[in-house]
């Protein structure tokens, strides 16, 4: 649900999805967490996007070696080459305390996973990695 939605809204903002989903089953994530998560990096690669050019948000999912890793691309507005990431607590987002990307590393924590970020030639990534072990 939260998929679709988020879908929805990008492409009403002229942003580009592309899915690239292969064998992602999240049914041990809690709905609580499935929302913490998905909300905050959709909404936060959305709002990039729409700010760019050729916007477009990528998603990407995996299974392999009992691992589930999802990834999240998207364009970043007026970059050139790297630039360092906002500290936690902070938000390029007026009226935002910057508590979104906290949120998702803390819920995913439940999960023994872990959530890296990166910025590299005006592309943003989320990176999800979940042990399947453990779920």
């Amino acid at each position: 649900m939260i998929l679709n939605d988020k879908l929805f809204r990008a492409a009403s903002m002229g942003v580009e999805e592309r899915i690239f989903i292969d064998g992602m089953n999240i049914d041990f994530i809690r709905d609580m967490d499935i929302t913490t998560i998905f909300s905050n990096l959709l909404d936060n690669a959305i709002d990039a996007a729409k700010e760019t050019e050729h916007g477009f948000i990528e998603i990407k999912s995996a299974c392999f070696n009992d691992m589930l890793t999802i990834y999240i691309k998207n364009p970043v507005k007026d970059v050139s080459g790297d630039r360092p990431l906002p500290e936690p607590g902070t938000s390029t987002k007026p009226g935002h305390k910057g508590l979104g990307l906290s949120n998702v590393a803390r819920a995913m924590e439940s999960y023994h996973g872990e959530l890296s970020v990166s910025q590299k030639d005006g592309i943003f990534c989320a990176s999800l990695l979940f042990p399947l072990s453990n779920a």
